[in-house]
């Protein structure tokens, strides 16, 4: 948890084989659970220090420029999402689904879904209308979360939750609205 993974690229001659290769490589390593997103010029990662749920720093010269939330982060990697008219960071945590302004790291929505002791790995699905789905193994089950403005945070409205469908690792995708 809290990974930085630096990624440097060398000038000089890379054949175009060369450039696929690696850029299946970064893409996999974001994919896979790197638990990092890149955002403008701020690198936004989960905190695994506990006085904070996401850590934002400085791209170009890796200085703090913000901690958001409380709870303590667990698997899943933050997710940047445009929901309810807003650019937002979603992020699955221990106990809580948090949402956060990407430039202040301002909580906007914290949502308590299934406190346990055992983490949560998979990535929120981001649905259209904007939709969250959860879900999470160790009998965590699944929640369905319609996201709305609510003041000058969002709210969460819980559509629909079971006990059936339970990814432990693997992050849901999404084909035709779900």
């Amino acid at each position: 948890l809290g990974n930085l993974t630096p990624i440097i690229v060398v000038p000089g001659r890379w054949s175009e084989g060369d450039l696929d290769y690696h850029a299946d490589n970064i893409v996999t390593m974001l994919t896979n659970n790197a638990g990092f997103n890149c955002t403008t010029s701020r690198v936004i990662v989960t905190a695994a220090s506990g006085t904070a749920s996401l850590i934002a720093f400085g791209r170009g010269d890796g200085a703090l420029l913000w901690k958001g939330g409380t709870d303590a982060a667990s698997y899943a990697s933050p997710v940047l999402a445009n929901l309810a008219g807003r650019r937002s960071i979603v992020s699955l945590n221990a106990v809580t689904l948090s949402i956060h302004d990407p430039a202040t790291g301002a909580v906007l929505l914290d949502y308590k879904w299934k406190e346990g002791r055992f983490p949560k790995a998979a990535q929120p699905t981001l649905l259209e209308g904007d939709r969250i789905f959860l879900t999470g193994g160790y009998g965590y089950g699944c929640v369905m979360l319609q996201i709305k403005p609510e003041g000058g945070k969002l709210a969460a409205t819980e559509l629909w939750q079971n006990h059936k469908l339970k990814a432990q690792f693997n992050t849901i995708g999404a084909r035709d609205g779900f």
